[in-house]
């Protein structure tokens, strides 16, 4: 792909199609002047044509104004045409196309006849009067507008211009190189969204703002949907469902404007037949919603649907769920719930023969195996050949099952439901889009390989601000070619040069991608520790051991913040909205909600300590859910003039954890009082601590290691990992103290020696290797002296010569070797199969996951060695004592219902033992928090060089981290940092 590296040149990779007109701000000889010395060319689109072209022509018109201040005149007829014009048709329904293309000035043979492919080229002298035209023609109606949309944003106009207030840079010169771009088909045949759960975003946001006249989601509202669908080479819609909501066709311009868009209708999983159940079934006329005992009742509402909307593009969801996203009402047992449903299919699609089309098989329809459903199909249900089956994630981003070998040859072909927003059990996440890209891309390129081709569809909860989430999963719809891999970490790079500039792309790039997997770690709105229902807890990131993990991820958001401030000062002033939208305010929220829970912790943890800092905690978490809702009211009502007010909520359904958590206080000792806090423990040294107010021990077991006496002592320092580890020096009392520290050794170094407590200080302990002296388990000590008496921390220490040459990677330190997937030693590919590194998918980095994802399944750990790709690790162990390999995976299903979730390991020569991830396995535990954990246990190795191997067994496995625990692990969320040796 070329990049002309111009101000107004936006050829960029997040460009959709496999091809790019070469839109340039510097005209030379022979290029399409669009926009050139102070004149643009004129726009001609036949009247005759559909209405989706002259719409998608107006809106080409209002964007060249916007590049170029310049605004296009628009012709529906060849004279008095100027010398220079875009001519805009579609394929047998413009007179202007079918003209060039009779008179062999146009050659459409490689779109004639192709399901939503446009060309767009340059020819000399198409018209009389016409030096030269460009021309944009589709190959039916929606392509026209595609290839219309596709100069759009070729030209700088991102299809969020309106949706989240991003302006194009000025040009003052538009040019087209001459040449024939053509995109399409798709790898999608059907691309769309569902609006849900709208009761806290865009439906009070229409009903009060935007369309306050009418007070809901109406016509106004849709067409500003449909015009961004069109911009992102999307077809279909789920519209809005909720009871908050009006049906969709309660409104009869809804679905004219649908058609004038050319957008496919559609209905969710729980709305058969274009319905919407929640507000359309009267159940006092009609009678129960209950296909068994109601059925004539039922159909002829089916019936009147379908007379209505038949004459339409439509997708019709057949089927039947309860009245809203519960099961089909009827039998309890699953034999004749089955044949109830295929009496359903049977009606329905005796329905749509008479209505629509005699041939049934010629009327798009899609079964969403969804929730219950799922296990209504697996049970036998025989699914009418030409429907889509539309298999589902489960909510949380992974896809429940695939299709068969079998399944994939179906008339119909598959299809796929999947979130970005959810409100359901065991939370919801409704708030913040934080779903990664790279997930969204490992399941669904894993989808598409399964051959789920027919229909994708993206449940985007209000759309904002799923936006860039959005995208990404429409563009991997549009074109799949261009995701051959994992490729998250360029996609942002290339959104945000072109929704903000190339100076900036790197930084919101790495700003976004740090995002992501903080949040895929633990979303925002999951950091309660609950589930909906219930209140919040404890986290598990602890704050006493691995460097005080809950600190770091503190830390990390803080980083974000600053950087994302740093960038939103530097903007221009019409470009701060947009960069507010979509970047500063989901970093800042996410980095609040983790403040306000993890300070909460910590208040609990210092109460418990004797801290008086307590109650500095809960002015944190008091100040973070203030800063929250501050943020929220700029949103709504500072953004863009306020033209997002009511758009955004900062507690959708008023859950739990987005209140003000309670926190633990104290009252502090009269005078002065102090203490000291090792890592690595709960329990602090301090004589007289300040009074907690209530009890406040049983809050912070989740990060006490069992059995723990030894408080003063902290981790050991090892010469290979070369980590350092924390002393806190805190106040008890109300008035502050000097101190100071003493080392029984100068070869310890502290990173201060004295000071005075004002505040907790934090003293970082590390070791000058290069003058401590040889040995194992050397004890020393370091005595911190302040008023009313010393505190003793004790400290053991190995710097031995390394026992091999070379010493591998990773070394155990701790009693753990802890080790990310992704830096493996060696790999083993086998019948070209092999594991490969997604890095940008993880909770600490990236993982690795089986290519091609269509490998088969081996079955015997026998077999393994000589056909299953392999990952080897190379370590060096202390411990002589038996071990558990952990392996934590991200919790994918199975592909489909004949596989597991299977992986085997073997230490050196050891025969291989296989983990099926599935055992035990909590799903509800395991989407919160982003994975799974595979344990095997293991006799005693002797100390020195091994390999860990790990096999693969079942595709569709994503390998994250990898721990070997020798006896020392630690309680933590994440786990133990790798133990690298850094020494090498």
């Amino acid at each position: 792909m070329k990049k002309l590296g111009l101000p107004c040149a936006i050829l960029l990779w997040v460009a959709q199609g496999c091809a790019q007109t070469a839109v340039t701000n510097r005209y030379q000889a022979g290029d399409f002047p669009l926009v050139y010395q102070r004149a643009a060319a004129d726009l001609l689109v036949d009247s005759s044509d559909f209405k989706v072209a002259g719409i998608a022509t107006e809106c080409l018109a209002d964007d060249v104004e916007r590049v170029t201040g310049l605004k296009p005149r628009i012709r529906h007829g060849s004279s008095g045409i100027a010398p220079y014009a875009v001519l805009i048709g579609t394929l047998g329904h413009s007179f202007v196309v079918d003209t060039l293309v009779r008179a062999s000035k146009l050659n459409v043979e490689s779109i004639r006849g192709k399901w939503e492919t446009f060309a767009i080229t340059v020819v000399k002298e198409p018209l009389p009067g016409v030096k030269q035209a460009l021309v944009i023609a589709g190959s039916d109606r929606r392509a026209t507008a595609f290839g219309v949309f596709e100069l759009s944003k070729e030209m700088g106009v991102s299809p969020w211009y309106w949706w989240a207030d991003v302006v194009p840079r000025h040009c003052d010169t538009l040019a087209i190189h001459p040449g024939f771009y053509k995109q399409g088909p798709p790898s999608v045949k059907y691309r769309g969204i569902f609006i849900n759960d709208e009761d806290w975003g865009i439906r009070p946001w229409a009903g009060k703002t935007f369309d306050s006249k009418l007070g809901d989601i109406g016509p106004k509202t849709y067409r500003r949907v449909f015009e961004l669908l069109l911009r992102l080479k999307a077809n279909l819609l789920w519209p809005a469902m909720h009871e908050c909501t009006q049906a969709f066709n309660n409104y009869p311009d809804n679905k004219s404007v649908a058609d004038d868009y050319a957008i496919v209708m559609s209905s969710s999983h729980a709305e058969p037949m274009l319905r919407n159940n929640v507000t359309e079934w009267d159940s006092q006329a009609r009678g129960p919603w209950d296909y068994a005992h109601n059925r004539e009742s039922v159909r002829n509402y089916w019936d009147q649907r379908a007379a209505e909307n038949g004459k339409f593009e439509n997708l019709f969801e057949i089927g039947m769920r309860g009245i809203h996203d519960s099961p089909m009402p009827g039998p309890s047992d699953l034999a004749s719930r089955v044949n109830l449903l295929e009496q359903v299919f049977h009606d329905q699609r005796e329905i749509l023969s008479h209505r629509v089309n005699p041939d049934v098989a010629r009327v798009p329809q899609i079964f969403c195996a969804y929730k219950e459903v799922l296990q209504l199909y697996q049970a036998g249900l025989k699914v009418p050949d030409d429907a889509i089956l539309g298999w589902a994630d489960d909510n949380f981003g992974y896809t429940r099952q695939l299709s068969t070998p079998a399944q994939q040859h179906r008339a119909g072909g598959s299809g796929m439901y999947y979130h970005v927003s959810y409100w359901g059990a065991p939370h919801d996440y409704l708030w913040l889009c934080t779903t990664p890209p790279s997930l969204i891309w490992e399941e669904m390129s894993k989808a598409y390989d399964y051959q789920t081709r027919a229909a994708w569809i993206l449940n985007v909860g209000d759309i904002k601000p799923a936006e860039l989430d959005t995208e990404f999963f429409l563009s991997m719809a549009w074109d799949m070619s261009r995701f051959a891999h994992e490729n998250q970490k360029e996609f942002l790079a290339a959104w945000a040069a072109r929704e903000f500039s190339p100076r900036y792309a790197a930084g919101v790039a790495d700003i976004l991608d740090e995002y992501y997997r903080l949040s895929f770690a633990r979303k925002p709105e999951h950091m309660g520790w609950n589930s909906a229902s219930r209140p919040v807890s404890r986290t598990e990131f602890t704050p006493v051991s691995y460097g005080d993990e809950a600190q770091l991820r503190l830390n990390k958001y803080a980083r974000l913040d600053r950087e994302a401030e740093r960038i939103y000062a530097d903007l221009p002033a019409n470009q701060k909205d947009s960069f507010y939208e979509l970047v500063l305010y989901p970093v800042r929220a996410a980095g609040l909600m983790n403040q306000k829970m993890l300070y909460a912790d910590r208040s609990y943890l210092y109460a418990a300590q004797g801290r008086a800092s307590t109650n500095d905690c809960a002015r944190k978490v008091r100040t973070a859910f203030a800063r929250i809702e501050l943020e929220t009211n700029t949103f709504n009502q500072a953004i863009a003039g306020g033209k997002w007010r009511y758009m955004m909520s900062s507690n959708p359904r008023n859950l739990s954890v987005f209140d003000l958590p309670a926190t633990a206080l104290v009252t502090p000792v009269p005078g002065i009082a102090w203490g000291i806090a090792v890592e690595g423990h709960t329990t602090a040294m301090v004589d007289h601590p300040a009074r907690a107010h209530g009890s406040v021990a049983g809050e912070i077991g989740k990060w006490a290691r069992s059995g723990d006496k030894e408080y003063d002592l902290l981790p050991p320092f090892d010469a290979f990992t070369r980590r350092k580890h924390f002393v806190d020096i805190f106040k008890c009392g109300t008035t502050p103290f000097a101190w100071t520290a003493s080392t029984s050794a100068p070869w310890i170094s502290l990173s201060a020696q004295s000071g005075r407590v004002d505040d907790d200080q934090r003293i970082w302990v590390d070791i000058l290797w290069a003058q401590a002296p040889k040995g194992t388990n050397i004890p020393a000590t370091i005595t911190f002296r302040g008023p009313n008496g010393d505190r003793t921390v004790r400290l053991e220490v190995s710097n031995p010569d390394p026992p091999v040459q070379p010493m591998p990677r990773f070394v155990e330190s701790d009693g753990v070797v802890s080790m990310e997937a992704e830096h493996f030693t060696r790999q083993v590919t086998r019948n070209r199969v092999e594991w490969r590194v997604l890095p940008d998918l993880g909770r600490t980095g990236g993982t690795v996951s089986i290519f091609p994802s269509t490998a088969p399944s081996l079955e015997t750990p026998a077999e393994l060695p000589a056909e299953a790709p392999a990952l080897e690790y190379d370590f060096y162990n202390w411990s002589d004592t038996p071990l558990k390999i952990l392996v934590t995976a991200l919790p994918t299903q199975r592909i489909d219902e004949g596989r597991h979730l299977r992986y085997a390991v073997a230490l050196d020569d050891d025969a291989p033992v296989p983990v099926n991830l599935e055992d035990g396995s909590r799903w509800d535990v395991n989407v919160l928090r982003a994975a799974v954990v595979g344990s095997s246990e293991h006799a005693a190795i002797r100390p020195g060089r091994h390999t860990l191997r790990l096999w693969m067994m079942d595709p569709g496995v994503v390998l994250d981290k990898i721990v070997l625990n020798f006896g020392g692990l630690r309680p933590s969320y994440l786990g133990p940092p790798e133990t690298v040796n850094t020494a090498r």
